[in-house]
């Protein structure tokens, strides 16, 4: 479902928009290499669940512009249902 993943596409909107729910760049692109769940979502996006470096759990949107290039559309810290799906795809 994820093909490689070469690079993450950053502008201000993406960028501003992730802030906003308390998670950084350096997050998402450990939680894209430390990726433990990625599952289709709305308008042929990928929801990717992964952990930063810390050990927060957190989802990230990716829309996949070609190439190995994906656009961050969104992330925040993962939901307690998507931290149960998690849970039972890992049994």
């Amino acid at each position: 479902m994820l093909s490689e993943l070469n690079e993450l596409v950053w502008d201000h909107f993406n960028s501003e928009h992730i802030s906003k729910h308390g998670i950084t760049q350096d997050e998402v692109t450990q939680a894209c290499t430390n990726h433990k769940l990625v599952l289709q979502a709305n308008n042929n996006r990928l929801l990717l669940i992964g952990k930063s470096s810390s050990g927060k759990l957190i989802s990230v949107v990716l829309a996949n512009k070609g190439e190995g290039k994906y656009y961050p559309v969104t992330a925040r810290a993962t939901s307690r249902k998507e931290r149960r799906l998690l849970n039972e795809k890992s049994k």
